[in-house]
Protein backbone atom coordinates (compact mmCIF):
# COMPACT_ATOMS: atom_id res chain seq x y z
CA UNK A 1 0.00 0.00 0.00
CA UNK A 2 1.18 3.52 -0.82
CA UNK A 3 1.28 6.35 1.71
CA UNK A 4 1.17 9.79 0.13
CA UNK A 5 1.14 12.93 2.25
CA UNK A 6 -0.44 16.06 0.86
CA UNK A 7 0.82 19.21 2.57
CA UNK A 8 -0.37 22.79 2.05
CA UNK A 9 0.77 25.74 4.18
CA UNK A 10 -1.92 28.18 5.27
CA UNK A 11 -0.96 31.84 5.12
CA UNK A 12 2.12 31.05 3.04
CA UNK A 13 1.75 34.02 0.68
CA UNK A 14 0.88 36.66 3.28
CA UNK A 15 3.31 35.54 5.99
CA UNK A 16 5.97 38.15 5.15
CA UNK A 17 3.79 40.76 3.41
CA UNK A 18 2.74 42.87 6.42
CA UNK A 19 3.78 46.49 5.79
CA UNK A 20 2.79 47.68 9.27
CA UNK A 21 -0.16 49.73 8.00
CA UNK A 22 -2.74 47.53 9.71
CA UNK A 23 -4.59 46.92 6.45
CA UNK A 24 -5.84 43.46 5.46
CA UNK A 25 -3.44 41.85 2.96
CA UNK A 26 -4.73 39.78 0.05
CA UNK A 27 -2.63 37.96 -2.58
CA UNK A 28 -4.50 37.26 -5.81
CA UNK A 29 -3.95 35.38 -9.06
CA UNK A 30 -6.19 35.12 -12.14
CA UNK A 31 -8.84 37.37 -10.57
CA UNK A 32 -9.14 35.01 -7.58
CA UNK A 33 -7.90 35.34 -3.99
CA UNK A 34 -4.95 33.02 -3.53
CA UNK A 35 -4.31 33.82 0.15
CA UNK A 36 -5.57 36.24 2.77
CA UNK A 37 -4.31 37.37 6.14
CA UNK A 38 -6.20 36.89 9.40
CA UNK A 39 -7.88 40.31 9.21
CA UNK A 40 -9.18 39.59 5.72
CA UNK A 41 -10.45 36.15 6.71
CA UNK A 42 -12.34 37.67 9.65
CA UNK A 43 -14.14 39.87 7.12
CA UNK A 44 -15.10 36.86 5.00
CA UNK A 45 -12.35 37.00 2.37
CA UNK A 46 -10.89 33.51 2.05
CA UNK A 47 -8.84 31.71 -0.64
CA UNK A 48 -11.03 31.12 -3.68
CA UNK A 49 -13.03 34.34 -3.29
CA UNK A 50 -13.38 36.39 -6.48
CA UNK A 51 -11.04 39.38 -6.46
CA UNK A 52 -13.90 41.77 -7.30
CA UNK A 53 -15.87 40.50 -4.31
CA UNK A 54 -12.83 40.83 -2.02
CA UNK A 55 -12.33 44.44 -3.12
CA UNK A 56 -15.97 45.27 -2.51
CA UNK A 57 -15.74 43.80 1.01
CA UNK A 58 -12.45 45.35 2.12
CA UNK A 59 -12.48 48.53 0.01
CA UNK A 60 -9.82 51.01 1.23
CA UNK A 61 -9.00 48.75 4.20
CA UNK A 62 -7.57 46.12 1.88
CA UNK A 63 -4.13 45.76 0.39
CA UNK A 64 -4.13 43.69 -2.80
CA UNK A 65 -0.92 42.12 -4.14
CA UNK A 66 -0.57 40.24 -7.42
CA UNK A 67 1.06 36.82 -7.14
CA UNK A 68 4.67 36.66 -8.38
CA UNK A 69 6.51 33.29 -8.31
CA UNK A 70 9.93 34.91 -7.89
CA UNK A 71 8.90 36.50 -4.58
CA UNK A 72 8.17 33.09 -3.03
CA UNK A 73 10.92 31.02 -4.67
CA UNK A 74 13.25 31.03 -1.66
CA UNK A 75 10.49 30.36 0.89
CA UNK A 76 9.30 27.49 -1.30
CA UNK A 77 12.76 25.90 -1.38
CA UNK A 78 13.16 26.25 2.40
CA UNK A 79 10.07 24.26 3.31
CA UNK A 80 10.54 21.70 0.53
CA UNK A 81 14.12 21.13 1.75
CA UNK A 82 12.59 20.32 5.15
CA UNK A 83 10.46 17.65 3.45
CA UNK A 84 13.65 16.16 1.95
CA UNK A 85 14.60 15.02 5.45
CA UNK A 86 11.77 12.50 5.29
CA UNK A 87 11.45 11.49 1.63
CA UNK A 88 13.28 11.81 -1.66
CA UNK A 89 10.05 11.53 -3.64
CA UNK A 90 8.46 14.99 -3.66
CA UNK A 91 6.10 16.43 -6.24
CA UNK A 92 5.53 20.15 -5.64
CA UNK A 93 2.41 21.89 -6.90
CA UNK A 94 1.92 25.58 -6.27
CA UNK A 95 4.58 27.19 -4.03
CA UNK A 96 2.61 26.43 -0.86
CA UNK A 97 1.74 22.77 -1.53
CA UNK A 98 3.39 19.45 -2.34
CA UNK A 99 2.89 15.69 -2.33
CA UNK A 100 5.40 13.64 -0.34
CA UNK A 101 5.67 9.86 -0.80
CA UNK A 102 6.23 8.23 2.62
CA UNK A 103 5.76 4.65 1.40
CA UNK A 104 9.32 3.64 2.22
CA UNK A 105 8.97 4.43 5.95
CA UNK A 106 8.33 1.67 8.45
CA UNK A 107 5.80 3.94 10.20
CA UNK A 108 4.44 6.41 7.61
CA UNK A 109 2.01 8.11 10.03
CA UNK A 110 4.80 8.79 12.52
CA UNK A 111 7.04 10.12 9.73
CA UNK A 112 4.18 12.41 8.68
CA UNK A 113 3.86 13.71 12.26
CA UNK A 114 7.59 14.44 12.42
CA UNK A 115 7.53 16.21 9.06
CA UNK A 116 4.61 18.42 10.08
CA UNK A 117 6.30 19.21 13.40
CA UNK A 118 9.44 20.24 11.49
CA UNK A 119 7.36 22.75 9.50
CA UNK A 120 6.35 24.66 12.67
CA UNK A 121 5.48 27.45 13.23
CA UNK A 122 3.82 27.32 9.81
CA UNK A 123 0.24 26.04 9.90
CA UNK A 124 -0.13 23.05 7.56
CA UNK A 125 -3.18 21.38 6.09
CA UNK A 126 -2.40 17.71 5.47
CA UNK A 127 -3.84 14.37 4.47
CA UNK A 128 -2.31 10.88 4.29
CA UNK A 129 -3.83 8.42 1.80
CA UNK A 130 -2.96 5.83 -0.89
CA UNK A 131 -3.38 8.35 -3.76
CA UNK A 132 -2.61 12.01 -4.35
CA UNK A 133 -6.16 13.12 -5.04
CA UNK A 134 -7.58 11.24 -2.03
CA UNK A 135 -4.93 12.76 0.26
CA UNK A 136 -5.87 16.22 -1.02
CA UNK A 137 -9.59 15.70 -0.48
CA UNK A 138 -8.98 14.17 2.96
CA UNK A 139 -6.63 16.98 4.07
CA UNK A 140 -7.47 18.90 7.23
CA UNK A 141 -5.83 21.50 9.45
CA UNK A 142 -3.14 20.00 11.71
CA UNK A 143 -2.37 20.89 15.32
CA UNK A 144 1.32 21.72 14.92
CA UNK A 145 1.74 22.18 18.67
CA UNK A 146 0.65 18.61 19.35
CA UNK A 147 2.95 17.30 16.60
CA UNK A 148 5.89 19.24 18.06
CA UNK A 149 5.35 17.48 21.41
CA UNK A 150 5.35 14.06 19.73
CA UNK A 151 1.61 13.49 20.00
CA UNK A 152 0.06 11.61 17.05
CA UNK A 153 -1.86 13.94 14.73
CA UNK A 154 -1.94 12.06 11.42
CA UNK A 155 -3.63 8.77 10.66
CA UNK A 156 -3.29 7.00 7.34
CA UNK A 157 -6.52 6.52 5.44
CA UNK A 158 -6.86 2.80 4.68
CA UNK A 159 -10.59 2.30 4.10
CA UNK A 160 -10.84 4.18 0.81
CA UNK A 161 -14.28 2.87 -0.15
CA UNK A 162 -15.85 4.01 3.12
CA UNK A 163 -14.25 7.46 2.84
CA UNK A 164 -15.34 8.01 -0.76
CA UNK A 165 -18.90 7.03 0.11
CA UNK A 166 -19.10 10.05 2.45
CA UNK A 167 -17.86 12.76 0.07
CA UNK A 168 -19.91 14.71 -2.49
CA UNK A 169 -19.46 14.10 -6.19
CA UNK A 170 -17.99 17.59 -6.59
CA UNK A 171 -14.81 16.32 -4.84
CA UNK A 172 -14.14 13.49 -7.33
CA UNK A 173 -11.01 15.25 -8.57
CA UNK A 174 -9.92 12.61 -11.17
CA UNK A 175 -13.13 13.46 -13.07
CA UNK A 176 -13.18 16.62 -15.18
CA UNK A 177 -15.18 19.49 -13.66
CA UNK A 178 -17.86 19.54 -16.44
CA UNK A 179 -18.51 15.83 -15.83
CA UNK A 180 -18.85 16.40 -12.09
CA UNK A 181 -21.38 19.15 -12.70
CA UNK A 182 -23.37 16.90 -15.04
CA UNK A 183 -23.34 14.06 -12.51
CA UNK A 184 -24.83 16.38 -9.88
CA UNK A 185 -27.43 17.57 -12.39
CA UNK A 186 -28.40 13.94 -13.08
CA UNK A 187 -28.91 13.31 -9.35
CA UNK A 188 -25.58 11.66 -8.47
CA UNK A 189 -24.79 14.06 -5.65
CA UNK A 190 -22.70 11.64 -3.58
CA UNK A 191 -19.78 9.51 -4.66
CA UNK A 192 -21.53 6.38 -3.41
CA UNK A 193 -24.32 7.05 -5.90
CA UNK A 194 -21.84 7.12 -8.78
CA UNK A 195 -20.11 3.96 -7.52
CA UNK A 196 -23.43 2.07 -7.45
CA UNK A 197 -24.54 3.25 -10.89
CA UNK A 198 -24.44 0.69 -13.67
CA UNK A 199 -21.80 1.01 -16.35
CA UNK A 200 -24.46 0.93 -19.07
CA UNK A 201 -26.27 3.82 -17.40
CA UNK A 202 -23.10 5.91 -17.15
CA UNK A 203 -22.06 5.07 -20.70
CA UNK A 204 -25.36 6.42 -22.04
CA UNK A 205 -24.41 9.83 -20.62
CA UNK A 206 -20.61 9.92 -20.80
CA UNK A 207 -19.70 7.47 -23.57
CA UNK A 208 -16.20 5.96 -23.35
CA UNK A 209 -15.38 8.06 -20.27
CA UNK A 210 -17.89 6.10 -18.20
CA UNK A 211 -15.30 3.50 -17.15
CA UNK A 212 -12.90 6.18 -15.82
CA UNK A 213 -15.77 7.82 -13.89
CA UNK A 214 -16.81 4.55 -12.28
CA UNK A 215 -13.21 3.65 -11.37
CA UNK A 216 -12.72 7.04 -9.69
CA UNK A 217 -15.93 6.67 -7.68
CA UNK A 218 -14.91 3.17 -6.57
CA UNK A 219 -11.44 4.34 -5.45
CA UNK A 220 -9.50 2.52 -8.14
CA UNK A 221 -7.72 5.62 -9.46
CA UNK A 222 -4.57 5.60 -7.36
CA UNK A 223 -2.37 8.30 -8.85
CA UNK A 224 1.16 8.27 -7.46
CA UNK A 225 3.86 10.86 -6.84
CA UNK A 226 5.98 11.91 -9.81
CA UNK A 227 9.19 13.19 -8.12
CA UNK A 228 10.33 16.55 -9.48
CA UNK A 229 12.09 18.21 -6.55
CA UNK A 230 14.86 19.19 -6.27
CA UNK A 231 15.08 20.26 -9.91
CA UNK A 232 18.17 19.19 -11.84
CA UNK A 233 18.89 16.52 -9.26
CA UNK A 234 19.70 12.83 -9.05
CA UNK A 235 18.70 10.51 -6.22
CA UNK A 236 20.34 7.23 -5.21
CA UNK A 237 19.23 5.14 -2.22
CA UNK A 238 20.84 2.17 -0.52
CA UNK A 239 19.28 -0.22 2.00
CA UNK A 240 21.95 -1.69 4.26
CA UNK A 241 19.74 -4.61 5.26
CA UNK A 242 20.55 -4.20 8.95
CA UNK A 243 21.51 -1.37 11.27
CA UNK A 244 25.21 -0.54 10.76
CA UNK A 245 26.80 0.09 14.13
CA UNK A 246 30.29 -0.82 12.89
CA UNK A 247 32.17 2.19 11.52
CA UNK A 248 34.26 0.07 9.14
CA UNK A 249 31.17 -1.54 7.60
CA UNK A 250 29.48 1.86 7.40
CA UNK A 251 32.49 3.29 5.56
CA UNK A 252 32.25 0.49 3.01
CA UNK A 253 28.52 1.14 2.58
CA UNK A 254 29.06 4.87 2.01
CA UNK A 255 31.85 4.12 -0.46
CA UNK A 256 29.56 1.78 -2.39
CA UNK A 257 26.85 4.45 -2.42
CA UNK A 258 29.36 7.00 -3.74
CA UNK A 259 30.36 4.61 -6.55
CA UNK A 260 26.71 4.22 -7.57
CA UNK A 261 26.27 7.99 -7.61
CA UNK A 262 29.41 8.46 -9.70
CA UNK A 263 28.25 5.81 -12.15
CA UNK A 264 24.90 7.59 -12.59
CA UNK A 265 26.68 10.90 -13.18
CA UNK A 266 28.99 9.35 -15.77
CA UNK A 267 26.06 7.69 -17.55
CA UNK A 268 24.34 11.05 -17.98
CA UNK A 269 27.64 12.96 -18.47
CA UNK A 270 26.86 15.40 -15.65
CA UNK A 271 28.50 16.90 -12.60
CA UNK A 272 26.95 17.84 -9.24
CA UNK A 273 27.53 21.05 -7.33
CA UNK A 274 25.72 20.04 -4.15
CA UNK A 275 24.81 16.94 -2.15
CA UNK A 276 22.15 16.18 0.45
CA UNK A 277 22.35 12.92 2.43
CA UNK A 278 19.58 11.48 4.61
CA UNK A 279 20.23 8.62 7.04
CA UNK A 280 17.30 6.65 8.48
CA UNK A 281 17.03 4.33 11.49
CA UNK A 282 14.91 1.22 12.03
CA UNK A 283 12.15 3.15 13.82
CA UNK A 284 11.86 5.80 11.09
CA UNK A 285 13.98 8.56 12.67
CA UNK A 286 16.20 10.42 10.22
CA UNK A 287 19.21 12.75 10.13
CA UNK A 288 20.08 15.14 7.31
CA UNK A 289 23.35 16.60 6.04
CA UNK A 290 23.91 19.11 3.24
CA UNK A 291 27.06 20.31 1.48
CA UNK A 292 28.09 22.44 -1.50
CA UNK A 293 31.15 21.49 -3.56
CA UNK A 294 33.86 24.05 -4.24
CA UNK A 295 34.22 22.48 -7.69
CA UNK A 296 31.69 20.36 -9.62
CA UNK A 297 32.01 16.71 -8.53
CA UNK A 298 31.69 13.55 -10.58
CA UNK A 299 34.16 10.98 -9.24
CA UNK A 300 33.48 8.35 -6.59
CA UNK A 301 36.49 9.54 -4.54
CA UNK A 302 35.11 13.07 -4.11
CA UNK A 303 31.58 11.86 -3.42
CA UNK A 304 32.77 9.28 -0.87
CA UNK A 305 34.71 11.95 1.02
CA UNK A 306 31.62 14.18 1.01
CA UNK A 307 29.36 11.40 2.34
CA UNK A 308 31.77 10.56 5.15
CA UNK A 309 31.94 14.25 6.09
CA UNK A 310 28.15 14.52 6.03
CA UNK A 311 27.82 11.48 8.28
CA UNK A 312 30.18 13.06 10.79
CA UNK A 313 28.55 16.52 10.69
CA UNK A 314 24.96 15.21 10.87
CA UNK A 315 25.70 13.85 14.37
CA UNK A 316 23.39 10.94 13.67
CA UNK A 317 22.65 9.33 17.10
CA UNK A 318 21.57 5.97 15.70
CA UNK A 319 22.99 3.22 13.47
CA UNK A 320 21.43 3.71 10.00
CA UNK A 321 19.55 1.05 8.06
CA UNK A 322 19.40 3.11 4.86
CA UNK A 323 20.91 6.16 3.23
CA UNK A 324 19.56 8.36 0.47
CA UNK A 325 21.74 10.78 -1.49
CA UNK A 326 20.44 13.72 -3.53
CA UNK A 327 22.95 15.21 -5.95
CA UNK A 328 21.72 18.73 -6.69
CA UNK A 329 22.37 21.46 -9.25
CA UNK A 330 23.42 19.05 -11.96
CA UNK A 331 25.18 20.46 -15.02
CA UNK A 332 26.67 18.98 -18.18
CA UNK A 333 30.25 17.86 -17.63
CA UNK A 334 32.83 20.21 -19.16
CA UNK A 335 34.39 19.01 -22.40
CA UNK A 336 38.09 18.28 -21.88
CA UNK A 337 40.73 15.80 -23.03
CA UNK A 338 40.71 12.90 -20.59
CA UNK A 339 43.98 11.16 -19.70
CA UNK A 340 44.24 7.51 -20.74
CA UNK A 341 47.12 6.89 -18.33
CA UNK A 342 45.33 7.86 -15.14
CA UNK A 343 45.88 4.58 -13.27
CA UNK A 344 48.08 4.08 -10.26
CA UNK A 345 50.92 1.72 -11.15
CA UNK A 346 53.45 1.86 -13.99
CA UNK A 347 52.37 -1.56 -15.27
CA UNK A 348 48.73 -0.46 -15.53
CA UNK A 349 49.73 2.77 -17.31
CA UNK A 350 51.86 0.79 -19.74
CA UNK A 351 49.03 -1.67 -20.49
CA UNK A 352 46.59 1.19 -21.05
CA UNK A 353 49.04 2.92 -23.38
CA UNK A 354 49.58 -0.31 -25.36
CA UNK A 355 45.84 -0.72 -25.85
CA UNK A 356 45.54 2.84 -27.16
CA UNK A 357 48.47 2.31 -29.55
CA UNK A 358 46.91 -0.91 -30.92
CA UNK A 359 43.57 0.80 -31.43
CA UNK A 360 45.09 3.77 -33.30
CA UNK A 361 47.37 1.53 -35.35
CA UNK A 362 44.46 -0.66 -36.42
CA UNK A 363 42.50 2.43 -37.45
CA UNK A 364 45.23 4.42 -39.25
CA UNK A 365 47.89 1.85 -40.16
CA UNK A 366 51.40 0.95 -39.00
CA UNK A 367 53.86 3.77 -38.43
CA UNK A 368 51.16 6.32 -37.68
CA UNK A 369 51.95 6.37 -33.97
CA UNK A 370 55.37 5.82 -32.39
CA UNK A 371 56.06 5.50 -28.69
CA UNK A 372 58.51 7.98 -27.24
CA UNK A 373 60.78 5.16 -26.04
CA UNK A 374 60.94 3.77 -29.61
CA UNK A 375 61.68 7.12 -31.21
CA UNK A 376 65.15 7.20 -32.83
CA UNK A 377 66.80 10.64 -32.73
CA UNK A 378 69.67 11.23 -35.25
CA UNK A 379 73.16 11.30 -33.69
CA UNK A 380 73.83 14.81 -35.06
CA UNK A 381 70.75 16.18 -33.20
CA UNK A 382 71.79 14.44 -29.98
CA UNK A 383 75.30 15.99 -30.18
CA UNK A 384 73.89 19.44 -30.92
CA UNK A 385 71.46 19.13 -28.00
CA UNK A 386 74.32 18.15 -25.64
CA UNK A 387 76.49 21.05 -26.88
CA UNK A 388 73.66 23.53 -26.29
CA UNK A 389 73.13 22.18 -22.83
CA UNK A 390 76.85 22.43 -22.00
CA UNK A 391 77.37 25.96 -23.35
CA UNK A 392 74.02 27.40 -22.40
CA UNK A 393 73.52 28.66 -25.94
CA UNK A 394 69.96 28.79 -27.27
Amino acid sequence: MHYILYVALEGFYVADQDDGSGRATVVHQDSTVLDACRLARERGVVPGTALSEAKSILREEGRFLAFSPDVYARAREEWLDTCLRFSDRIEPGRPHEAYVDLTGHARPARAADELLAALAPRQPVAGLAPAKWIARVEARSVDVGAAAFGLPVMEALTDVASFLGRIPTTLLLPIAAPYRERLCFLGYRWTRDVARAGLHELRSQFGSDAIAIQEAAQGRVLDQVAPSYPERSLTVSLEFGAALDDRVVLDLGLRHLAQRCAARLCETDQTAQGVVARFESEDGASALGKREFAKPAQTATVLAAALHALWDTSRCPFPPVSATVHLTRLRPAPRSQRSFTGTESYAERSQTCDRVVRTLTAAYGDGTLVKARDLRVPRRELVLRAWRHATGWH
